[in-house]
């Protein structure tokens, strides 16, 4: 009998470590903005980030007065072969511009580079974006 608990126990925290039993890849987690590059020039941040699980994406920045006051907006993303489509809900074109960096509330990036420390997101017009992820091995 104290086999069947302890077998019963090991099924439960196994079954428990599952990202909501869908596995998303290396997308999975918070990840920080940390530069952004046009033609003419970088734009380096640290307030921006990005936070993927399942299909939901979860916009922050910090706010510079306060650190534990953040704004953030809700939305869905898809992530399929070498694309990557946010979808941000309920947010204003104007806060997606001037808070998230983003020129829409629905944008298009192409990976082209996504591991388990660093994300490189380009969009149509030409700006590259780079992430990295917040407590990764190796992450700054």
């Amino acid at each position: 009998m104290k086999r069947f608990y302890i077998y019963m126990v090991l099924v439960c925290l196994f079954a428990s470590c599952t990202q909501n039993g869908i596995y998303i890849g290396p997308i999975y987690g918070k990840w920080q903005l940390r530069e952004i590059q046009s033609e003419n020039d970088a734009t380096t941040y640290d307030s921006i980030f990005y936070n993927f699980q399942v299909n939901i994406v979860r916009l922050d920045r910090l706010s510079g007065e306060d650190p534990h006051s953040a704004k953030y907006n809700m939305g869905y993303f898809t992530h399929i072969d070498n694309e990557l489509a946010l979808y941000l809900r309920e947010c204003p074109i104007e806060r997606a511009q001037t808070l998230y960096q983003l020129p829409d509330t629905s944008v298009i990036f192409k990976v082209l580079q996504l591991n388990n420390r660093r994300m490189v997101l380009r969009l149509s017009e030409g700006n590259t974006y780079t992430f990295w992820k917040t407590g990764a091995i190796g992450s700054e």
